[in-house]
């Protein structure tokens, strides 16, 4: 697959990833995505086993974004966003 076939595919599962939670939930064990070069966790009992195997997975560099942001935009970031409630301070 090219980079273009990658992001493709990612913009796609992002858009609809309901068939992909589906077929997790459907799996045997846990569900690797390689196209996040991630496991997804989609049952209750999947998300024990990955909180008793603490030395296996890891949240680390999880919430990397798809795309490198810009010099402008990286310039505007460390301004904030000003006071405004956030879903974790409310």
């Amino acid at each position: 697959m090219t980079s273009y076939d990658d992001q493709a595919r990612r913009d796609e599962l992002y858009r609809d990833p309901y068939p992909l939670y589906d077929r997790a939930r459907r799996a045997e064990g846990l569900t690797y995505v390689p196209e996040f070069d991630a496991w997804l966790v989609a049952r209750d009992r999947d998300v024990r086993e990955v909180l008793l195997r603490t030395e296996d997975f890891s949240s680390a560099n999880s919430l990397l974004p798809d795309v490198t942001l810009s010099e402008a935009a990286l310039a505007v970031l460390p301004r904030g966003f000003g006071p405004r409630p956030t879903v974790v301070s409310s």
